[in-house]
């Protein structure tokens, strides 16, 4: 068993040196390099980032205005139907007043 142990123990240490030998080997980039390269994903993804807030930033602001259209139709189409109200209580208003001075001097005619 212990024979065993040491075989696999030899292949572990023999594959973990052959891939950092093909890692060291095979890697296309020295660190100046991927840390330039990550720089230039860091201010692409930043950009792309900003791009998207100036987007949604942009959206809101156009269903900000026709919410804000909306609302003042419906509170244009209120204050005409009030002033419509207003205008039939006022003649109505007239109307009485004059029907009541009508009755009045009728009957001053009579008394």
């Amino acid at each position: 068993m212990s024979s065993n142990t040491g075989n696999t123990t030899m292949a572990f240490l023999l594959g973990a040196a052959a891939g950092g030998l093909a890692a060291l080997l095979l890697a296309p980039r020295s660190g100046e390099e991927i840390r330039r390269r990550l720089k230039d994903s860091a201010g692409e993804m930043y950009e792309h980032g900003e791009e998207k807030v100036k987007r949604a930033s942009s959206q809101a602001l156009d269903r900000a205005t026709d919410v804000g259209e909306a609302v003042k139709e419906h509170v244009d189409d209120a204050t005409s139907a009030a002033r419509s109200r207003v205008d039939a209580v006022k003649e109505a208003a007239d109307e009485a007043k004059h029907t009541y001075e009508k009755e009045l001097r009728r009957q001053e005619t009579r008394g």
